[in-house]
């Protein structure tokens, strides 16, 4: 018989500190939101090592920025949204082949200010150098809906 505990893979903390913290997380995250009502907080965290990849992650950065739903942040401090984007150049070691297209993935994460952070979804795909604008776009257009649909199962 298998078993399929989830917390076994987390050590370093007991079940109910985790399940505590994701409570609390949640709890602080209902009664935070109508804070920032106006705008909600993001940091972008980017680990990108090659060109396609910079411009993909400037491009989602910009699209924060200028977003009226966003605004970027640079902070630790207090709960919020938290992109982890990473590329990779798919074509990397083939001479003549690299800088034009990258694999990238990003989570998103909500991060209550403590260094606690709470997984809440995730992407992989790969996108050319002529299109990273669009998929930049389609990125912030999945956590743009996703948000929406946590406010409202949240009821705001």
């Amino acid at each position: 018989m298998r078993n399929n505990n989830i917390f076994k893979f987390i050590p370093a903390i007991s079940k109910k500190n985790l399940i505590s913290k994701i409570v609390f997380t949640l709890f602080l995250l209902t009664l935070l939101v109508p804070l920032f009502a106006d705008t909600i907080p993001v940091r972008v965290i980017a680990n990108t090592e090659d060109t396609v990849g910079k411009s993909l992650a400037s491009n989602f950065r910009h699209l924060i920025r200028t977003s009226s739903a966003y605004h970027q942040t640079y902070s630790t401090d207090g709960i919020h949204f938290v992109i982890r984007l990473d590329t990779l150049d798919k074509n990397k070691g083939q001479y003549g082949m690299e800088g034009f297209s990258t694999i990238y993935s990003y989570i998103i994460l909500i991060e209550a200010g403590d260094g606690f952070q709470l997984f809440l979804t995730n992407g992989l795909g790969y996108s050319g150098s002529l299109i990273a604008h669009k998929t930049a776009q389609d990125i912030y257009n999945y956590l743009d809906d996703y948000i929406e649909t946590l406010l409202q199962l949240l009821n705001y």
